[in-house]
């Protein structure tokens, strides 16, 4: 095996200009970010999440806090499967795909992500709530379908309007000159 001197090495690391390799790093940095937050990498996280959401329903179902015609859990089916089939269309093309990414489809998986999960915990709650209620002879849990007050969804959704509002604003330039 070639010995490599270690002046040779240090040479070229002095000499490597400094604002090349920030830059490089920077890149490297913003496109694994952008990878990870992509909408088609994000939609098996959200199906993840629904799987565990509708498990945990069926068992509240099966324990009788919940009926089976409640309109929560179907609402969230529909809006869980239109976000992802319009994910799935504009990703047939990457200048689609972009421009879904650019107005901000991350936020809107990331949103579903998140009302997804509350939902499987407030379930997941009202059972354990149930369950102990059972244990202790104390009266059945009465059903709500009550929803409580979703601080992320108004914090993060005006952020997402401004920020997609922007981009669109800035494309719609770029087109018309």
């Amino acid at each position: 095996m070639p010995a490599i001197a270690e002046e040779a090495i240090f040479t070229a690391a002095s000499e490597t200009p400094t604002k090349a390799v920030t830059v490089l790093v920077v890149i490297a940095a913003a496109a694994s970010v952008i990878y990870a937050v992509w909408p088609s990498r994000l939609i098996p996280i959200l199906l993840s999440a629904m799987r565990e959401a509708s498990k945990v329903y069926a068992e509240a179902y099966r324990m009788g806090l919940r009926s089976s015609d409640e309109t929560e859990m179907s609402r969230l089916r529909r809006k869980v499967s239109n976000v992802i089939d319009e994910t799935h269309r504009n990703a047939e093309s990457w200048p689609a795909a972009l421009y879904d990414f650019l107005c901000g489809r991350t936020f809107t998986l990331l949103y579903s992500i998140y009302e997804v999960k509350s939902f499987g915990a407030r379930i997941t709650m009202l059972k354990e709530v149930a369950q102990l209620r059972i244990e202790n002879n104390l009266p059945p849990w009465p059903q709500t379908t009550q929803q409580l007050g979703h601080s992320f969804r108004d914090y993060a959704g005006s952020w997402w309007w401004l920020f997609s509002a922007c981009l669109c604003r800035l494309r719609r330039s770029f087109v018309e000159e």
